[in-house]
This record gives C-alpha cells, structure tokens and sequence, in this order.
C-alpha cells in the first residue's frame, strides 16, 4: 500500500511541476503582452517599420505642399504604400511633419493592437503576412485564457499530492520546491530574449519574454514562503491539528501519539 501511495505521489508530484512549468511559461507570454508594456516596447519597432516604408525627408520637404492641398479643398491626405496612413488636415494645419507621423504611429500601434480580428488565433497566424494580432489583445485574451486552465490543473495536482503525502505537514514544503523548481528556467529568459537583435520579428520574440524575470521572482518569493512555512509547522510539531490527520489511518494517529508520551 505504502509503494502504490508513493507511486501516486510522485505522480502528482511530476504533474504538478509541468503544469507550473506551463502555467508560468503563459503567464509570462500574458503580462509581456499587457498594453503598456507592448506600448513601450514596441514604438520602436514600428517607427523602424513605418519609416521604412514611408519617405519622411519628402514628407518633410513637401509638408508646405500637403498645407497647400489642405486648402484647396481636401479634407484628408493619405501616406505610405505597405502601411497607408490617413492624415487630416487638421492635423497637418496644427503639427509639425514629424509630430504627424509619430500621432499616427501610436494610432497605428493602438488600432492593430485592439482590433477585432475575424480569425480565429491559429487560422490569424497562417493568414497574416506581418503578424500583428500576435502582440494584440486578442493574443493576451487567448494565451491568459489557457493560463486559467491550466491553474484550474495545477491546483488539481496540488489537492492530489496533498492527498497522497502521508505526512502533511511536507505538503507546503514539496509545493515550495516544486514552485522553485519551475521559477528557475525563467531566470534568465529575458537577459536572452534582450540579447536577441535584428530585423523586425527578431525583436517582437523578445517582447513576449519581457516579464520573464518578474514571474521567477514572484514564484521563487512564493516557493520559499512555502518552504518556510513547512519547516515551521515541522519544528512546531503541529501533529494534533486536525488536518494533519487528514487521510492517516487510526492506527498512525496512535502511533503519533504514542510518539509524544
């Protein structure tokens, strides 16, 4: 009986550590990509990407020229070829060129990043040439979703390994462990991720790994706590507790108790 129960926590044990593997991996893809986050870490990548495709020392030089068509008539004026911006006239009467482009690069930014896509997430990624929708809310919405699940499961795993540990006050102490255990490969994972430079999509990878190093801590904060916590109703000696009698036979309890005497 006493082979089978560790089987079984071992088990759980195993199942408990990948589903916190996966659920700090979706945690970390989640956060990075909260809105002020992606905001700050990507103006860069999309003013690369926009003045790439705009010629803005023309747009600078005919500027004058765009006030001029203003008033002949025109309402609006219409910049770029990959990524078309719409200009009012407004705008072009009361910016400079260059505060121009920067207002439409964050309304750019802004309206790919809360736009409602008609796709689903993996029909988005094969139909989209410049994956937008992977730094959208849509993929926060989704990838924290799945995170949800998979807490639902690790909090299964941790009822089970509570079930079939026969000394329950090692329960806070193995949890802790598992919880350090699976903080430890995000340690570094922004250092690398930052490491990463080149074109466009090079630099998009490493945002999704931005708050890497905030989960290790928050979880390796939580997994010593809980490994604190253990050692303390250890050396406590908590046995008469009524959870701590939980799924011991009778005979153990006396056995405990004899213990004591």
């Amino acid at each position: 009986m006493g082979f089978i129960r560790g089987g079984a926590l071992f088990f759980a044990g195993v199942l408990l550590l990948i589903s916190l593997l996966v659920g700090n991996t979706l945690l970390v893809l989640s956060t990075s990509l909260e809105y002020n986050n992606v905001r700050e870490k990507l103006t860069p990548v999309i003013e690369e990407i926009v003045y790439g495709s705009i010629n803005t020392s023309q747009i600078e030089d005919s500027f004058n020229l765009m006030k001029t068509s203003c008033q002949q008539g025109n309402n609006q004026l219409t910049l770029g070829e990959d990524y078309q911006f719409v200009i009012s006239c407004e705008e072009i009467n009361t910016l400079s060129a260059k505060e121009v482009l920067d207002q439409q690069i964050k309304k750019f930014m802004d309206d790919n990043y809360y736009k409602e896509y008609k796709c689903s997430f993996l029909k988005c990624f094969g139909e989209n040439k410049m994956p937008f929708f992977l730094i959208s809310k849509m993929s926060k919405d989704y990838i924290k979703s799945k995170y949800y699940y998979v807490l639902a499961f690790s909090i299964l795993f941790a009822a089970l390994t509570f079930l079939f540990i026969e000394n329950k006050k090692n329960f806070p102490i193995i949890v802790g462990i598992l919880l350090i255990l699976s903080s430890l490969p995000f340690m570094k994972l922004n250092a690398f991720s930052s490491a990463v430079s080149g074109d466009y999509p090079s630099q998009i990878f490493s945002l999704f790994f931005e708050q890497a190093r905030v989960i290790f801590w928050w979880m390796l904060i939580i997994g010593i706590v809980l490994v604190g916590i253990g050692i303390f109703l250890r050396v406590w000696n908590f046995e008469e507790h009524p959870i701590f009698k939980f799924g011991k036979s009778e005979g153990e309890v006396r056995k405990i108790r004899g213990k004591k005497k």
